[in-house]
């Protein structure tokens, strides 16, 4: 059977892909923390009081970043 007569390279887990899967994860850690920190600038300047949905994204935020890194 010629098929398996040759075998793939071993993979090295050196060289994957985790750094930039971190840096991703890193990037979107930061844009979603600076539109929250916005959303709670706009309430702020409006003087409008903050909803439901306001604190809800502000837990939803703090809870995916905590377990992101625990």
């Amino acid at each position: 059977m010629a098929i398996f007569e040759r075998y793939p390279p071993a993979i090295a887990l050196s060289t994957g892909r985790s750094i930039s899967i971190f840096g991703v994860t890193i990037v979107c850690v930061i844009v979603s923390t600076i539109a929250v920190l916005l959303r709670i600038y706009a309430r702020h300047l409006k003087r409008k009081a903050f909803l439901l949905e306001d604190y809800l994204v502000f837990a939803a935020l703090v809870l995916c970043t905590r377990g992101m890194y625990s």
